[in-house]
């Protein structure tokens, strides 16, 4: 069974003379449990990718397929829905909300999906413990380092028991160490939690 597959994935933007060709005819398929990575230089379409992948974004042609579900077919409701239940992100700038916790940030996608915050924030601290950042859970991003930051949104990322994790560049602001170590973390993700 294929988590992923995508089908001619065209992606372009603007039109005639500024038109611009940020995807071309991408045939892809990733499997349960297998871990991918897309390298590529600055403007080469990967993040695009990733946005059609997690339905971000439309393509201008061809079809993206989550577990067997066509994106295309959904309204923006099951499209949404699909997001916050099968699809984890992981960005490149964290993307913590400042005025909240660790712990708060990390149950935020089960709380947007109707969980009593009692439950949410009991399944949010498991995630913390597992990625040893539970001790900082009372701080927020700023009290915390890029390192600590990232263990939060990937402990955010996973809450919720995704299939699939998408990260856009996760180690860009991190030093070659921190770096090192958040993909040694990717891939415990897939090889201990079964996530691809």
């Amino acid at each position: 069974m294929f988590v992923v597959e995508t089908e001619n994935l065209t992606r372009i933007y603007g039109s005639g003379e500024a038109q611009v060709v940020a995807l071309d005819h991408v045939t892809m398929q990733v499997e349960v449990g297998e871990f991918v990575a897309v390298m590529g230089p600055s403007g080469c379409g990967k993040s695009t990718l990733l946005h059609l992948i997690g339905g971000l974004d439309r393509p201008t042609e061809g079809s993206v397929r989550i577990n067997g579900q066509d994106l295309s077919v959904l309204d923006d409701d099951k499209l949404t829905d699909l997001r916050r239940q099968r699809i984890g992100f992981i960005f490149q700038f964290f993307n913590l909300i400042p005025t909240l916790t660790a712990l708060d940030n990390t149950a935020l996608p089960l709380m947007l999906g109707g969980a009593k915050p009692a439950e949410a924030q009991a399944r949010a601290l498991e995630w913390l413990e597992k990625l040893e950042v539970a001790d900082r859970r009372t701080h927020r991003p700023d009290a915390l380092s890029g390192g600590q930051r990232q263990r939060v949104a990937i402990a955010r990322a996973l809450v919720t028991e995704p299939d699939l994790i998408l990260a856009d560049e996760p180690t860009g602001n991190l030093d070659s160490r921190a770096a090192d170590e958040f993909t040694g973390l990717l891939r415990d993700i897939v090889d201990r939690w079964g996530r691809s």
